[in-house]
């Protein structure tokens, strides 16, 4: 019989792990020290409502920063892992002390206070009645230029940016990367041309990209990965249409669509006959589980959803280019819109009796390709908006109105009472956004 002592592999594991107890190798490792360090905030010499916090950790770690007037009530997206770090608190309010705070893993930095600056242009004051506000608003204020600002939920003007360019700005919306806004100059005394743009702008106010692209119309989308998608004119046959470009990060165009691929000017015909263009598109929403637009045509008063990849129409609604069936009331000269559930509300211009605007609200079915008008809503006095104005619902079943010539946005309770108003007298309103937070991308709501 072989005697020979074979190797026991458990055995030797065993032994293995008593030789490292007995040897000390199972210390405790010591968690790494993300204890903010050297924390400072720099104020924005170019927007001094716009602060920059900078702190470092001994050990690589995540953080960001706590922060309001008074009370900790905003915070701002984590840092890169790093020892090196850097956030900023945007749309503050001027001439304010905002208490601000770092939490970097565990670890918190002493409560301290920073003191914002005045805006580097002046702004108008706006009126505000009524509370219950709580998003910020993105849009651009008209008068003989125009200047695209936040607005904050208690109605002060946060932030802002003047462009003398001679194109009208219709739409301003937070960059998705966080970095500021992006707006697009567009139509020069309501026409086409050649010198609009796209314009980015950081939240220091400096004009990062310009992007020339020629003959852009109203509104514009910006794409998860930053691709533009912005309506523009387009001509054929000598009649003059619309389609959407997309405008890549680095500046290369491509038409996506064409209303000519769906739509006939002699089988849809415009509806305004006192215009040169067929389609005059003048709003335009992505959707981004969709992947899918909605284009608002004002002179076929109709709305569009478009496929992104495919260019397909899947339905039209309203005016001569819908089939859509619909009941219960209709919209003329329709400007802005927001499809959620399965409702939609548009901003009707022309569609009431007299010089009076409205929005109206649709239950709407996609699939059987029906509308019923539910809703109705104006402010009182009645006012009329000949161009622009939009429509949003709030996720607690608010309205918010943009009254676009009347410089008037009103937030309306679910059964059309009026719970906040900001005014802004002698100003035309363009396209707004709202936002829980402008630091933050994806706030959008």
């Amino acid at each position: 019989m072989d005697t020979t002592m074979r190797t026991d592999p458990l055995r030797i594991l065993l032994g293995g792990l008593l030789l490292a107890a007995c040897s000390g190798d199972d210390a405790p490792v010591a968690p790494p020290d993300t204890t903010p360090l050297d924390v400072e905030a720099v104020v924005s010499p170019t927007m001094p409502t716009v602060v920059t916090v900078r702190w470092r950790t001994a050990d690589p770690s995540v953080g960001y920063v706590t922060f309001g007037e008074g009370a900790l009530d905003r915070y701002t997206l984590e840092t890169p892992e790093g020892t090196e770090h850097e956030a900023k608190l945007v749309a503050l309010a001027p001439l304010t002390d905002i208490s601000y705070q770092v939490v970097s893993g565990e670890e918190l930095s002493d409560e301290a206070i920073v003191t914002t600056g005045d805006l580097p242009v002046p702004a108008p004051e706006i009126v505000v009645s009524g509370e219950g506000q709580d998003r910020f608003t993105v849009l651009t204020l008209l008068d003989d230029y125009a200047h695209p600002v936040v607005i904050d939920p208690q109605g002060r003007i946060v932030w802002v940016h003047d462009d003398t360019r001679p194109g009208q700005v219709f739409r301003a919306r937070l960059s998705v990367d966080g970095s500021g806004l992006v707006y697009s100059s567009t139509l020069e005394a309501g026409l086409p041309s050649d010198d609009s743009v796209l314009v980015r702008v950081s939240w220091e106010g400096e004009e990062t990209q310009v992007l020339n692209v020629p003959k852009l119309s109203h509104d514009f989308a910006e794409l998860p990965d930053g691709t533009l998608v912005t309506l523009a004119s387009d001509w054929r046959g000598g009649v003059e249409g619309n389609k959407l470009v997309a405008v890549s990060p680095d500046g290369t165009t491509s038409d996506l669509w064409s209303a000519f691929d769906c739509l006939d000017p002699a089988t849809h015909p415009s509806r305004d006959p006192t215009r040169d263009d067929w389609t005059h598109t003048n709003a335009l929403d992505y959707l981004p589980e969709e992947d899918a637009f909605i284009v608002g045509m004002r002179n076929l008063n109709t709305l569009v959803y478009v496929e992104r990849a495919t260019g397909a129409c899947r339905w039209g609604l309203g005016g001569s280019g819908g089939d859509v069936a619909v009941s219960g009331g209709s919209f003329i000269h329709q400007h802005q819109f927001h499809r959620f559930d399965d409702r939609l509300l548009v901003f009707d211009n022309d569609g009431a009796v007299g010089s009076v605007s409205r929005v109206l609200e649709f239950s709407f079915d996609e699939a059987a390709k029906t509308a019923t008008v539910i809703g109705e809503f104006r402010t009182d006095p009645p006012v009329y908006s000949f161009i622009l104005g939009d429509a949003y619902r709030h996720p607690n079943g608010d309205t918010q109105i943009t009254w676009a010539t009347a410089g008037l946005i009103d937030r309306l309770r679910p059964d059309g009472t009026r719970r906040w108003r900001a005014e802004l007298p002698g100003y035309v309103l363009s396209f707004s956004e709202t936002y829980v937070d402008p630091g933050r991308p994806g706030s959008l709501e």
